[in-house]
């Protein structure tokens, strides 16, 4: 009887102590006032994982900050950040832009920083304190310009960049890089657009004129659909590869209608669509179904219950130091597959690689 008094009393003890420590509060950095499927699903995710880790009495708290999708106001909110010094770590945007915008303010400060799905390699260069889910661009290029050489052996490459977005312009720049390292006698021709172009006639007779062996988009996905609709329109064969910005979400094949039997498109996905048997795994659906039962299970819905995870691992196992130090100690086996963290916070994976066609994504191979 003492023994259990003694128990409970060491219990009540430990629960005061507990909750008498200041709670890690969390910034959270999607957009709200602009209507972002993807902003959505990953912050529907985010917060599952938080508020159930609070309901488990884990010790932290968050507040959602609204970066209306651009990276100017990621740098209003992240100076903020930085200059009231309340916040133990950040999580959130999506574009490479957003994240590099943070990544800049947030690292001199050495507040953690858990990025889901930018992948421009400067948001993790000479960063401890971030921590990256995905592969870097650098990594892609490195990998599709192998696939080029290899596989597809062109003699002409047509590559398509948005020169408003970091994101395009990088993966465009380290591709060619790659390329003339690779096959240094292929002839590439560069062709411009910007952010919100959607007309691509003239676009496509230039790439007529061209007439490229490969095409190469290091686009987002509703370029890509806009610019494939138009290709397909053009009754010749096409092979285009793409960087993971391509997504092959349902609103691409909206926006493209019927697939092409005359083009051939492949391109980089981080996650295979494919549910492992593991604990993250069926932890997360159970949270997808109690808390995100209005969306889909999609990449951003993974990634955003991933990179989650792992930050809500780290304050429960943190003994004091950075949470980000905590993060790379961690042994996570997530739904995206196992997860470790090389130098300058890279992953270390192969990529998946998808093809689309009969107006479906589908599973091609795993490529290193």
């Amino acid at each position: 009887m003492k023994k259990q008094i003694l128990l409970a009393l060491f219990s009540v003890i430990m629960s005061s102590i507990l909750s008498a420590a200041p709670k890690k509060h969390i910034a959270v950095i999607y957009a709200q006032s602009v209507d972002s499927g993807v902003a959505k699903e990953l912050q529907c995710m985010t917060k599952a994982v938080l508020d159930d880790a609070i309901s488990k009495g884990i010790n932290l708290k968050y507040t959602i900050l609204d970066n209306k999708r651009n990276a100017m106001e990621t740098v209003k909110i992240s100076e903020d950040i930085a200059q009231k010094n309340q916040y133990d770590a950040v999580v959130g945007t999506i574009f490479s832009s957003e994240g590099l915008a943070a990544s800049k303010i947030l690292s001199p400060k050495n507040i953690p920083f858990y990025v889901p799905v930018a992948t421009h390699p400067e948001i993790t260069q000479n960063k401890p304190n971030v921590i990256r889910l995905l592969f870097s661009d650098e990594k892609q290029a490195a990998i599709l310009a192998r696939y080029t050489a290899r596989e597809v052996n062109p003699q002409r490459v047509s590559i398509i960049t948005n020169v408003s977005k970091d994101y395009s312009i990088y993966l465009t720049e380290e591709y060619i890089k790659k390329i003339k390292e690779l096959a240094p006698s292929i002839k590439i021709y560069k062709n411009r657009i910007v952010e919100g172009q959607t007309e691509f006639k003239i676009l496509g007779r230039n790439i007529q004129k061209q007439d490229p062996d490969l095409l190469f988009f290091p686009i987002y996905g509703d370029q890509s659909a806009y610019l494939y609709r138009e290709l397909a329109g053009h009754g010749k064969k096409y092979t285009i590869i793409g960087g993971d910005g391509i997504g092959g979400r349902k609103d691409w094949f909206d926006i493209v209608g019927e697939t092409s039997k005359n083009i051939s498109f492949t391109f980089v996905r981080s996650w295979n669509k494919r549910f492992d048997k593991n604990t993250e795994t069926t932890y997360y659906k159970q949270l997808h179904k109690k808390y995100c039962p209005g969306f889909k299970h999609t990449f951003m819905t993974v990634t955003g219950y991933d990179i989650t995870r792992i930050l809500t691992k780290s304050v429960a196992k943190n003994k004091g130091e950075k949470l980000h130090q905590t993060s790379r100690n961690l042994n996570y086996d997530g739904v995206i597959g196992p997860v470790s963290f090389g130098t300058d916070g890279q992953m270390n994976r192969a990529l998946n690689l998808f093809r689309i066609y009969d107006n479906k994504l589908n599973f091609y191979k795993r490529y290193e």
